[in-house]
């Protein structure tokens, strides 16, 4: 089951995922999490789903590696155009960074936003993450080209128009 609640305003809306073991469930969600981190203007909402993307991409011990489901290249672009949006507060930025690296599960994105030499400066850890992201951001681009025909497909099935490119 899948259920997508969204409210206009300085509601919040929310994507609450019980897909179990379902591959397909588990990228229907996906797409919708895209859906909403591309078209919402509202930061809680947009944080939401991030958090989303991540909890789907937690490791879950049952299952082998390669059965893991791992975010793709399209949700990372998206959760990253938040965090590295320069409008928002540091705060807000750290925090879509964090849920960037925590779906990732990537050690050098990790260590971007750790305190260097017992600074919590977020100013610091976000430039590290701003260039982290800029390292990979290509990467990420060229994978994200290949996603486009699966995702369209996934959102025509959540009635959804999902427009791809950056």
């Amino acid at each position: 089951m899948i259920r997508l609640a969204l409210q206009g305003g300085s509601g919040i809306g929310n994507l609450d995922v019980y897909a179990g073991y379902s591959p397909h469930l588990k990228d229907l969600a996906h797409a919708g999490q895209i859906v909403i981190l591309r078209e919402t203007t509202d930061t809680k909402v947009a944080l939401a789903a991030a958090a989303g993307v991540a909890a789907l991409a937690r490791n879950i011990v049952s299952l082998p590696q390669e059965s893991q489901y791992r975010p793709t290249a399209t949700s990372v672009l998206a959760i990253a155009s938040w965090a590295t949006n320069h409008e928002l507060d540091e705060s807000t930025r750290h925090l879509f960074a964090a849920e960037l690296c925590r779906s990732l599960r990537e050690p050098d994105c990790e260590d971007t936003l750790r305190p260097v030499s017992g600074s919590s400066d977020e100013a610091h850890s976000l430039a590290r993450f701003d260039s982290w992201f800029k390292a990979k951001r290509t990467e990420l681009a060229q994978k994200a080209s290949t996603e486009g025909p699966k995702f369209r497909d996934l959102a025509a099935e959540l009635h959804q128009t999902l427009v791809l490119g950056n």
